[in-house]
């Protein structure tokens, strides 16, 4: 018989919090058990204020949550079984590595039996094997992110909430950390809301990501479909998208539609969401080619107006109808030699998506 899966193991449902200068409002989704769901948004948009919520140390003015079958809104932090890593981590400094990951085991009256297994067990999946007398002064950043988050799993918590744990480290660090907790969260299954603002770190560890700005979650979805498909443009914005255009749904068939922009026609997929013509159209730059190829749907004559190289990638500006598009293409594999006379930019039917107005 095939095992159930909780979709619902964690509901949020229509949570407000009022405070005189900012509505985190109308919150309302769910988290399935074993999902790594992160809250992606720029400093003020509400996510440390949601998860301080879920935790129980701050304020909900309305809504409910629900863990596990079981509504924790009005229950003490301390009742709620949720773990949290935090950005100061907040380890125990007179305590050595064993004796900061037991901490939680000895408070809930573990023996001594146990403690000493499962401490053993967690160094072990947090390659820290052979640290157990270290003080917590003794170790580098990413070894103390890593006893932390032991200590957050050891007395097993049905939810971890990260608040931007990685955001004080350098970027090779952070880098490593963040396959380290999706490598971990692989082997145990534990349940995460991963709170962030940089959004490589957050297509990186989310099963899903919720965009947030100014107290709502504008679009929800797997990384995917957020990275290709934005629901809107605040969220193609914010998520870097440059070709961002006003158009009109000129005719639609079974499975494309036809789109006018600036005297422009593209056909793209068929989106049964749009009811109105009036809509946005929207490309990613790396999704564009540049070459000599005129005899493919959407390909436009263009002549570049700018370029920069960075890293191994060239950002061109190109121009048609004088309006100005942005490509990205890999260095290795573009062609000096291609003729700004035989110039064309084709932009796949698959990468165009269309979003209300």
């Amino acid at each position: 018989m095939k095992k159930q899966i909780n979709n619902k193991y964690l509901q949020i449902k229509k949570l407000r919090i009022v405070f005189p200068d900012f509505i985190l409002d109308n919150i309302d989704f769910s988290v399935a058990k074993g999902e790594i769901l992160v809250l992606l948004g720029r400093s003020g948009s509400g996510k440390s204020t949601l998860i301080n919520s879920i935790a129980g140390i701050g304020k909900i003015d309305s809504g409910k949550i629900i863990l596990n079958n079981k509504e924790i809104t009005n229950l003490e932090p301390e009742k709620r079984n949720i773990g949290m890593v935090f950005q100061n981590l907040a380890l125990f400094k007179h305590m050595n590595v064993y004796e900061n990951i037991a901490f939680g085991l000895k408070v809930r009256g573990k023996s001594k039996e146990f403690i000493e297994a499962k401490v053993s067990e967690l160094l072990k999946i947090v390659d820290l094997s052979g640290f157990e007398k270290r003080k917590v002064f003794e170790l580098s950043g990413g070894e103390q992110q890593r006893v932390a988050l032991a200590r957050t799993i050891a007395p097993e918590p049905e939810l971890i909430l990260f608040d931007e744990p990685l955001s004080a480290l350098d970027e090779s660090l952070r880098r490593h950390l963040r396959d380290k907790i999706k490598e971990i969260q692989r082997k145990i299954k534990f349940t995460a809301i991963y709170v962030t603002h940089d959004q490589e770190e957050a297509f990186e560890i989310g099963d899903r990501i919720g965009v947030m700005k100014k107290g709502k979650i504008l679009q929800l979805d797997t990384a995917d479909t957020i990275y290709n498909k934005p629901f809107c443009s605040e969220v193609a914005k914010f998520l870097g998208v440059k070709n961002i255009f006003k158009a009109e749904v000129i005719s639609k068939s079974n499975d494309s539609f036809k789109i006018e922009f600036h005297n422009i026609i593209v056909t793209c997929q068929k989106n049964p969401l749009i009811e109105k013509n009036n809509c946005l159209i929207m490309f990613r730059a790396e999704s564009c080619l540049l070459s000599s190829r005129a005899d493919i749907v959407n390909s436009f004559p263009v002549k570049i107006t700018d370029w920069e190289i960075i890293s191994g990638l060239i950002h061109f500006v190109v121009r048609f109808k004088g309006i100005d598009f942005q490509v990205t293409s890999f260095r290795s594999i573009w062609k000096d030699n291609f003729s700004q006379d035989k110039l064309y930019l084709n932009i796949p039917i698959s990468s165009i998506n269309i979003m209300e107005n």
